[in-house]
């Protein structure tokens, strides 16, 4: 979902010395920290701590680390997100839209609302970027009947930097949001799990 490196670069000092390593080891550090789960990975996207250095040198930190987990395998959604189906048991479809997200507000709902209203047929929605875990589970009514939405914040694994704190930004969740797909029954839960319980955060905590 983007955003697994820090990537502060040498423009912005303040960033830059708020990390503890440069971004080539930050990159090879989270390569070793999925390689063990690389078969597992369905799609990559680039966040904007990614950005920073594609801005600079149109290289990818993220396509690069796809290409180093999984060589050959073409997962990479360079538009920082896309749409993602899964079929369970030859039986069972599951369709969601996945985005890295964008913009500086605090309200874990405000790009999930806009996001509604283009895929609202969609079983999940899913966005990063504001390092928040959340989920609201959202019931839509038409001629056919009902449809519910999951609503997802896909936390982090960033920690709180100084830079962050000296900006007053809102610290972050460090965790990650995990989706159980029926494999036999049509149905989705989410589970939210935080290592840094600082603000409660929807769906079942463990």
């Amino acid at each position: 979902m983007g955003d697994m490196l820090e990537c502060a670069l040498p423009m912005n000092q303040q960033m830059m010395w708020g990390q503890n390593m440069e971004p080539s080891d930050q990159l090879k550090l989270v390569a070793k920290d999925l390689r063990p789960v690389a078969q597992n990975i369905d799609a990559i996207m680039p966040g904007n701590h990614e950005e920073r250095v594609w801005k600079l040198t149109s290289l990818h930190p993220d396509e690069l680390l796809g290409h180093d987990l999984n060589p050959g395998k073409d997962y990479f959604l360079p538009e920082g997100g896309g749409i993602l189906t899964y079929i369970i048991n030859n039986k069972y479809k599951y369709s969601g839209v996945v985005f890295h997200g964008t913009g500086g507000g605090q309200d874990p709902r405000h790009q999930l609302v806009q996001a509604h209203k283009i895929y609202s047929s969609f079983d999940f929605i899913a966005i990063a970027h504001l390092h928040k875990l959340y989920h609201e589970p959202v019931v839509t009514f038409d001629k056919t009947g009902t449809h519910t939405t999951h609503w997802i914040r896909t936390g982090g694994f960033l920690f709180y930097p100084p830079y962050a704190a000296s900006k007053f930004y809102t610290p972050a969740h460090v965790g990650s949001a995990v989706l159980f797909l029926g494999a036999k029954g049509n149905y989705i839960e989410v589970d939210v799990k935080l290592d840094n319980k600082l603000f409660p955060a929807g769906g079942r905590k463990r």
